[in-house]
């Protein structure tokens, strides 16, 4: 996966749309020394991804986790709002999210529609 990343940074390439479908995000905080590998390694993927997707309207598609675990919510979008673009600081990330009831988990998930957005 990194070296497609790489591929495609190196040709200057953006996408409209990039779904994200790696993992579910952790059931403990990112205190939790078991799972801050787990936390790292999803803002890793994400910070490789925003780079990829077009400035102001490409958007990245994510799921977060089911919506039983409230207490991580806040601390996934503490994550997102800190997502930057290295080689341009004034693309800032917003985001919205959108629920619906999975069956094959027997619970509502929660689903992040990631842009970022130029200030101003």
């Amino acid at each position: 996966m990194y070296s497609q990343i790489l591929h495609f940074q190196a040709r200057n390439e953006c996408f409209d749309f990039i779904i994200g479908d790696l993992t579910d995000v952790p059931v403990s905080s990112v205190s939790d020394e078991s799972s801050r590998d787990t936390w790292n390694f999803l803002k890793y993927v994400l910070e490789l991804s925003v780079k990829l997707i077009k400035p102001n309207t490409g958007k990245y598609l994510t799921h977060f986790n089911g919506k039983s675990v409230p207490n991580l919510i806040n601390e996934y979008e503490q994550m997102l709002e800190k997502l930057s673009v290295p080689t341009d600081r004034a693309l800032k990330c917003t985001f919205s999210r959108s629920e619906c009831f999975v069956p094959s988990f027997q619970e509502v998930w929660i689903f992040y529609q990631i842009t970022m957005q130029h200030n101003g």
